[in-house]
């Protein structure tokens, strides 16, 4: 049974019908992007959506009190610890000058506009894809330009 399309009033008001369990910035970011594909939308789908929005946002939220920082400064110690210890696995490779461990940590969670080295990954077509010769290369061809 197909379902009627719904009109952008209908999707404000479903969505508006919501904005008790929400916050309004998640409201207006689903007003905005389902108005985006409202012509693929239906009601139920709009309310499917809407109820799976509300389900993921319960499971987020913490409880008062809770530990965050310490939770979150844990989450980013450990992959910290292993990119400044993955850094000696590139000691004596010449050409890889990229800036790894701590110094890259520090640059990614400051969000600096201008990281000091930054750093590309670039999946290699299959004739080169399983032969190091072809990928290193490439890697010597390819070069910054601003």
């Amino acid at each position: 049974m197909k379902t009627k399309k719904i009109t952008l009033e209908d999707l404000k008001k479903k969505i508006q019908e919501y904005s008790t369990e929400l916050p309004k910035s998640i409201t207006q970011e689903l007003e905005e992007k389902l108005s985006r594909v409202i012509d693929k939308l239906t009601m139920n789908d709009v309310e499917r959506i809407l109820n799976e929005v509300v389900r993921q946002y319960r499971e987020a939220v913490v409880e008062p009190g809770e530990a965050v920082g310490t939770v979150g400064a844990q989450s980013i110690g450990e992959p910290g610890t292993q990119m400044t210890l993955r850094t000696f696995h590139f000691a004596g490779v010449r050409e890889l000058n990229v800036t790894l461990g701590l110094p890259r940590l520090i640059e990614i969670l400051d969000a600096k506009r201008t990281p000091s080295t930054p750093l590309m990954r670039i999946e290699l077509d299959e004739k080169a894809k399983y032969d190091r010769a072809k990928a290193e290369e490439l890697a010597r061809k390819i070069q910054h330009v601003t």
